[in-house]
């Protein structure tokens, strides 16, 4: 199923809404934020946009807790 051109500018507003109107508190809203974020650039592919930075600022994504692997601390060497 095709989604018009009118309803993908819909849900990018509603996207961009949301992401506006979140206080990122802890790991879980930064998660949710991260995937807005790729939901609207898949939007805005799909639209024909470019796809750039977010308005609303760029979360980095989150980090596991713990050590690193030693695979990712050998290849540093």
């Amino acid at each position: 199923m095709a989604l018009t051109e009118r309803t993908l500018g819909l849900l990018v507003d509603l996207v961009e809404n949301k992401m506006t109107s979140m206080q990122i508190a802890d790991r879980e809203d930064a998660r949710e934020f991260v995937g807005l974020q790729r939901c609207l650039a898949e939007l805005r592919s799909s639209r024909g946009m470019p796809v750039g930075q977010v308005a609303a600022g760029v979360v980095p994504e989150i980090r596991r807790r713990g050590r690193p692997p030693k695979v990712r601390a050998m290849a540093s060497c």
